[in-house]
């Protein structure tokens, strides 16, 4: 009898030291239920966009699920404030397991004239639960001078 009671309060006490170690985030247990290959930003590395104007996005994911219903969700974040500046979500049909999905998101790039560090992570959600390693691209377009 303490030999079961003794493994059941070690138990509970191995959950609790994973849901802290996760620290509170969703994050699927029983393995990857969706795999991002490819994430495509546009405009992307290089590109030109006004000083102080709206930008829209476009970040194009392609991949592969099990069945089931899923949400793509994409945030892109401004390296040097770590901000998100933009996020897209969007629940698509799966055809043949085999997705592309575009999630289309608009930001307002900054007033300085330069390299803008950006970065979009992508998440397959299902349940609330991430279903998908984490995938990240790093991008610079470039900031020009407004016209306007």
């Amino acid at each position: 009898m303490v030999r079961s009671n003794l493994r059941v309060g070690m138990s509970c006490l191995a959950l609790l030291t994973v849901v802290v170690l996760v620290g509170g985030s969703n994050v699927a247990a029983q393995g990857s239920l969706c795999q991002i290959i490819n994430v495509k930003v546009n405009p992307g590395q290089g590109a030109s966009v006004p000083a102080g104007q709206p930008i829209q996005f476009s970040v194009t994911l392609t991949g592969g699920c099990s069945p089931g219903t899923y949400t793509f969700r994409a945030d892109i974040t401004d390296t040097a404030t770590s901000q998100i500046i933009a996020t897209g979500l969007t629940q698509p049909l799966l055809q043949n397991g085999q997705f592309i999905v575009t999630l289309n998101e608009s930001a307002v790039a900054p007033n300085t004239v330069g390299a803008w560090g950006l970065q979009v992570s992508t998440y397959v959600l299902m349940g609330g639960w991430v279903v998908s390693p984490n995938s990240q691209v790093n991008f610079q377009p470039q900031v020009i001078a407004s016209t306007g």
